[in-house]
């Protein structure tokens, strides 16, 4: 069956899961205050902190923290806690996030008449092609530890039919999924993740037509100012720009430094949607779009690049949830779920020859 969610394999935004609604089911029982809430409300990162800071076990002993540590902290600490209180309201929230993460596959292998009706941009083969799916691999910055043991607890009890896979190494995945597509038998590859809230830079080392380690040189923090809506709406465009184009060019300056000039390989992960390599104005990286270009963003970059003096062998750009579940492209039943600050969503792709991959041997090397 081929993928509806596809077209040139590039994921269309249809396929995003942040909008999927809840509803008053008629086989599901639904808490009736959650009826109309949308599954980002649910299941962000956002999600989790608001619910750690709101809670009044839990809200004293987080003051003064960063946003960003606490479902970290929630996962190694609080739900581990000597005081009974605090491992209880952690346990709360992390059962109640993995029953809201089970209740939205539900619903979209379920397909029902009141979902189809809510959801009108997909079309009866977009339910059809859910139902198919026999595999789930879960990735992203919320599953680890605590929540993600009791997410696949929640999973595989629901769905006693299907396969729960916790990506191994799931932050490296859209770094190294776009990077299977350069056509390299031995070599080095400058591999890019513009994600929502950071960006990783790595140098990844081919051998026999296999990524065989990856050292990840820098994460820095994305230009984001509140949710991804409020990051969209406050950054100026042009600093946004300029931070794309010089956390690019600063990485290619070190890293010709460090392994000399040459052909380079180049790829990049990116936090928005692209339609056959133009950028869809839609998300914080949605702004690089360029309606006074005949250039899509793949060629833009291939040109800027080389007017900077830099000679390009081959560059790969592509949206960071279709790259990460190219990590498992092998699995044709599967659908990749990122569980970070929004959900992000992956398919398999048609794509050949890709470099082999297992992110379970895969050498990882942290400069930082």
């Amino acid at each position: 069956m081929n993928n509806p969610f596809i077209r040139n394999n590039h994921l269309k935004r249809l396929a995003s899961l942040n909008q999927v609604m809840l509803y008053d089911s008629p086989t599901v029982s639904i808490k009736r205050g959650l009826i109309g809430t949308s599954f980002i409300e649910l299941l962000s990162a956002e999600s989790i902190i608001n619910a750690i800071k709101e809670n009044g076990a839990l809200k004293s002993i987080v003051h003064g923290l960063h946003d960003y540590e606490l479902p970290r902290i929630l996962n190694a600490d609080l739900i581990y806690h000597e005081d009974p209180r605090i491992r209880t309201a952690a346990q709360r929230i992390i059962e109640e996030y993995a029953a809201h993460l089970v209740l939205l596959f539900q619903l979209l292998f379920l397909g029902e008449r009141e979902a189809q009706e809510i959801r009108e941009n997909w079309r009866p083969e977009h339910w059809a092609y859910w139902k198919r799916i026999k595999t789930i691999v879960l990735a992203g910055g919320l599953v680890q530890g605590a929540l993600a043991a009791h997410i696949d607890h929640a999973f595989t009890t629901a769905f006693p039919d299907k396969f729960l896979v916790l990506a191994d190494k799931s932050g490296l995945l859209p770094l190294l999924g776009v990077s299977r597509t350069i056509n390299l038998t031995a070599g080095n590859i400058l591999a890019f993740d513009f994600g929502h809230s950071y960006v990783k830079i790595g140098h990844l080392s081919v051998a026999a037509n296999t990524i065989q380690s990856v050292v990840l040189k820098k994460t820095i923090m994305a230009p984001r100012e509140g949710s991804i809506a409020d990051s969209q709406k406050n950054i100026r465009k042009e600093d946004l720009l300029n931070f794309f184009h010089g956390t690019i060019k600063q990485a290619l300056t070190e890293y010709v430094d460090e392994k000399g000039s040459g052909n380079l390989n180049i790829s990049i992960s990116i936090a928005n949607y692209l339609d056959d390599y133009d950028v869809i104005d839609r998300g914080m990286y949605g702004l690089l779009a360029d309606q006074h270009s005949s250039l899509n963003l793949k060629e833009r970059l291939r040109e800027e690049i080389q007017n900077e003096g830099f000679d390009v062998e081959h560059l790969e750009i592509m949206h960071d949830g279709t790259s990460a579940a190219l990590c498992f492209n092998e699995r044709e039943d599967a659908c990749l779920v990122v569980l970070g600050s929004a959900i992000g969503v992956g398919f398999p792709l048609d794509l050949a020859p890709l470099l082999a991959l297992d992110p379970t041997a895969l050498e990882v090397i942290q400069c930082e």
